[in-house]
């Protein structure tokens, strides 16, 4: 706990003062370039914990870590500048050397976040592939004959590369035919698939929107097996609960949906089964062969998983926690489960979702053990968190998980040494950024996304620490996220603000004067009660953020 709390803090101190000391450099750098005269050049607030002085210029890092400030000569409107230093004063420099200097932070910003992209693909970004690892039953895309297993490599002849590009392709195309090119074991194939329409979560503010599905996944489940009929020929031969299938016949599983058409495909003779088994070999990303089970030939057909008598050993529950509801309801490992309340259990996303809408409420559980049926009661506990966009959301818990794990993301990493398609790929992903975060903007505004969503110094901290502990490709691309947000919440029109202060620049120069004291104070004072506000709000985020996590850690 304190580890992580130490990582969350360094972390933010560094992402923080590299993404405002380039901002800051941005006002002190084009300032001085436009003869504008300087100070201060300050990193934080508070008291100064070192500071020099270079060129006539004070330079401070100060003890609070959250923003940082460049003084110009002159920018006190409410005190005299000297005479021999009216030349070099930022308030009676030109309009336009005053609105570039302040423009300069946040464009360093965006800048900074370019840099990054650059910097991400050089050393090579890490995202998931356009692979196909499930396709669900009866969905248009098992329809249209996509597999698991098949790398989409372009839509509409339009290259695609990562799972990201794929989901946002099919997302904004709901009833439209698409053109999905596959690559089949070497094999390049065209299948025409039309995305359903449906109100779900946007890929990424996450409010109900309309968009388009084909039912694939980049996540596919592994092919752990439940033998519940010790009768059965899967048993008989020696297969049992928690066997992870590698091979049939010497040909690989790697998805659980593949064993039907294997076994299928294996015909009417005998089949060999290569199997991991016991709980230090499944876990492993590539789990190592430690069984081979012989099937004998079926007496008629070929075998398929019901005359075998295994089960995709999805509804298996393979670990039940201590001092749980499942627990104390008596729940085991190695129980299948059946039904909830009387109705038949088919899935385990099924069962879940039940035991979700059902906080503190009993509920049935039948459950095969050993070949009988079994029946308990258990009572999910309640549990209160807060959602991705600070919404507070209430649901069941029973402490079961399930045997069948899934299998791990394919990553496709993306490295370039060719200059102008480094340069290429970096302002893509600045462009797109810089769209989401305007978009997202635009969203609370209106308030399509609730304020609650808006974090402040406690949230850029946990981020950054769990960027920071994923690895240096994530802690750079969220510096880099942090730093486009700061350039474009510094551009808002409001005064206080870099863009406030270019609002009021454009005002005096369409009046041909400076606005009158009287006026610069309204401004100053509407800036800082929105600034308070918005303090006031992001920490008020924050708080109830960390009281419903110190509650949840309380509550036994």
């Amino acid at each position: 706990m304190i580890s992580s709390v130490l990582i969350s803090v360094g972390s933010f101190v560094v992402l923080l003062s590299i993404v405002v000391i380039f901002h800051e450099y941005g006002h002190y750098k084009t300032g001085r370039l436009l003869g504008i005269g300087v100070e201060r050049f300050a990193i934080g607030f508070g008291p100064a914990l070192f500071k020099w002085t270079r060129d006539g210029i004070e330079f401070r890092v100060n003890a609070i870590p959250v923003g940082g400030y460049v003084k110009f000569v002159g920018d006190e409107p409410d005190k005299p500048v000297p005479e021999e230093m009216r030349d070099r004063a930022f308030n009676t420099a030109p309009i336009y050397k005053r609105m570039l200097t302040v423009i300069a932070g946040p464009a360093m910003n965006l800048v900074l976040a370019f840099l990054i992209f650059c910097a991400i693909f050089v050393i090579g970004y890490p995202a998931a592939a356009s692979l196909i690892a499930d396709v669900g039953l009866g969905s248009v895309a098992e329809q249209a004959g996509l597999k698991p297993g098949d790398h989409v490599t372009a839509i509409n002849g339009d290259a695609i590369r990562t799972w990201q590009e794929l989901s946002v392709k099919i997302s904004k195309n709901p009833d439209v035919p698409l053109t999905v090119t596959v690559d089949r074991e070497g094999q390049s194939l065209d299948l025409t698939v039309t995305p359903e329409r449906e109100v779900g979560p946007h890929h990424l503010f996450l409010f109900e929107t309309e968009r388009g599905v084909i039912g694939i996944s980049p996540l596919g489940f592994r092919p752990l097996v439940g033998v519940a009929d010790a009768e059965s020929a899967a048993y008989q031969a020696g297969l049992r609960t928690g066997d992870y299938v590698l091979t049939i016949n010497g040909r690989e599983v790697r998805y659980l949906v593949e064993l039907k058409e294997l076994l299928g495909g294996a015909g009417s003779g005998s089949i060999t089964l290569g199997v991991s088994r016991g709980e230090e070999n499944i876990v492993q990303e590539k789990p190592p062969l430690t069984h081979t089970i012989n099937l004998p030939a079926p007496e008629s057909g070929a075998w398929t998983m019901s005359s075998l008598g295994i089960d995709t050993g999805e509804l298996y529950i393979y670990q039940v926690q201590e001092d749980s509801p499942a627990a104390a309801a008596d729940l085991q490992r190695g129980d299948k489960l059946v039904s909830v309340d009387g109705e038949a259990i088919e899935s385990w996303g099924q069962f879940t979702q039940f035991v979700r809408d059902n906080p503190g409420r009993p509920i049935h559980v039948g459950v095969m053990r050993d070949g009988r049926a079994v029946n308990v009661t258990a009572t999910p506990k309640r549990i209160e968190q807060l959602d991705i966009l600070g919404q507070k959301e209430v649901f069941g818990q029973i402490g079961v998980q399930r045997l069948v794990s899934l299998t791990p993301v394919v990553k496709d990493v993306e490295r370039y040494w060719n200059p102008l398609t480094i340069l290429s790929r970096g302002f893509g992903e600045s462009w797109i950024w810089t769209v989401r975060i305007v978009q997202g903007i635009y969203y609370i505004v209106v308030g399509k996304v609730p304020a609650t969503s808006i974090g402040g110094p406690i949230a850029i901290a946990r981020l950054a620490g769990e960027s920071a502990r994923m690895g240096l490709i994530q802690f750079l691309f969220f510096m880099a996220i942090i730093s486009v947000n700061l350039a474009f919440i510094n551009l808002l029109p409001i005064p206080i603000f870099d863009g406030g202060h270019v609002l009021l620049f454009g005002i005096e120069g369409i009046r041909g004067k400076p606005l009158s004291e009287r006026a610069m104070a309204v401004a100053l004072r509407i800036g800082i009660a929105f600034l308070a506000a918005l303090f006031l709000l992001v920490f008020f985020n924050d708080f109830r953020w960390l009281f419903f996590q110190i509650k949840e850690h309380l509550i036994l």
